[in-house]
């Protein structure tokens, strides 16, 4: 079984990935979780070095990215699935969906037409709890700081929403709501 979770920065993903995994650990094994980007591959350094500095919508980014999903895909998340693995990941293409406005949502799904998950989860939070998550965290990126206007905030949240129900289509999608 392949699950993602996905969400704003600073929603609550890895708490719940980590309710997830002792969840499923008891039931079925340890799982493999993962991360977008993954820094086993070169392109996590470059992304990870990307987002500091620069936005999230633009096609070096979006290439960048693909290039790293598509190794981690074929390289980690499908052999582990073949050998009866269940894989947990924060993020996959539901991201550059939601980010890289540039590419448009539909081409976006075009192009991952392997790595679609059985499970989604979209963790989401308000605005509120957004900025009070955000004022402990230490060495924002570009796009973190942009979200403190609430403007920025809401357009994400509702491409988040957008990006959701086109995704829902091809597998099963909760939202979660998380507040405090």
């Amino acid at each position: 079984m392949y699950i993602v979770v996905e969400g704003h920065d600073l929603a609550g993903k890895g708490v719940f990935i980590n309710k997830l995994k002792t969840l499923y650990g008891r039931h079925k094994g340890e799982p493999l979780i993962v991360t977008e980007p993954y820094m086993g591959h070169p392109t996590g350094v470059a992304i990870r070095q990307f987002l500091a500095e620069k936005h999230t919508n633009s096609e070096e980014l979006y290439r960048l990215y693909r290039e790293n999903r598509n190794y981690l895909w074929l390289d980690v998340i499908r052999p582990a699935l073949q050998q009866g693995k269940m894989v947990i990941s924060d993020r996959n293409y539901l991201s550059s969906m939601v980010y890289q406005e540039k590419m448009g949502m539909m081409n976006v799904m075009n192009h991952n037409t392997e790595n679609i998950p059985d499970m989604l989860y979209l963790i989401t939070t308000d605005h509120e709890t957004y900025l009070e998550r955000l004022k402990k965290k230490k060495g924002l990126e570009v796009i973190e700081k942009a979200l403190a206007k609430k403007e920025n905030f809401d357009h994400l949240v509702r491409r988040y929403s957008e990006a959701a129900k086109l995704i829902d289509r091809l597998t099963r999608t909760m939202v979660i709501n998380v507040k405090g």
